[in-house]
């Protein structure tokens, strides 16, 4: 027989609200009404003057990256609902039992979504660290960069041309010590240059981003 034993308990918490901690990726609808963010593995809403936050999902998957399209209606963001992190679009006014539509399924992680500004396509990273191009209307999706080290979230050009993203530039071959840069490239041509003219490393998480007049 087993012997006996007093079972111990743990407190976790005494039942009082407290503040979330862990508010992620907030991002302002392009007319300026909402702000979308991720926090404890949904995405939200809620009024740039304040109130309570609405949830856009409240699943067991994890939701993340939000990103508004131009028209401010519908939120692209990567969720691992399908398995792995892929990409979503979702209707902000949709209930939360609907997951939106699936846009990519790949092999591995795709992150960091951005929406151009005329609507028709979505820069995106994948896992490798590679930038790609979606097109919302045809899903066709293009590779336009090799593997690289440190990349940003890309943020797009006024012209929805250009995508600048922030990657990692090594000193040498040899090694993997150097600066982190802005890349520019573009979607048409798949003609990429570094900004040299930034005179010191910048960070790699927030990663480039366009002016108000996005020039």
């Amino acid at each position: 027989d087993r012997p006996s034993y007093e079972r111990r308990r743990v407190k976790i918490g005494d039942g009082t609200t407290a503040q979330v901690r862990g508010l992620v990726r907030p991002v302002l609808a392009r007319d300026g009404s909402k702000i979308a963010f991720a926090a404890l593995g949904d995405l939200w809403t809620v009024s740039p003057s304040g109130g309570v936050p609405i949830a856009l999902t409240r699943d067991e998957y994890l939701d993340s990256d939000p990103f508004w399209s131009p028209d401010s209606r519908s939120i692209v963001y990567s969720s691992d609902r399908g398995g792995t992190m892929d990409l979503w679009v979702k209707d902000v006014d949709s209930p939360r039992s609907d997951t939106g539509r699936r846009l990519t399924m790949d092999i591995g992680a795709e992150l960091a979504p951005a929406w151009s500004p005329d609507g028709t396509h979505i820069a995106y990273v994948d896992e490798r660290a590679r930038l790609h191009v979606l097109s919302v209307e045809s899903g066709t999706n293009e590779v336009l960069t090799e593997a690289r080290r440190g990349v940003s979230q890309p943020t797009w050009s006024s012209d929805s041309i250009h995508v600048a993203l922030s990657v990692h530039v090594p000193l040498s071959t040899r090694f993997r010590e150097g600066y982190n840069r802005i890349l520019i490239v573009n979607t048409r041509t798949r003609a990429s240059r570094i900004l040299h003219e930034v005179d010191r490393s910048i960070g790699a998480s927030g990663g480039a981003s366009a002016g108000q007049d996005r020039r």
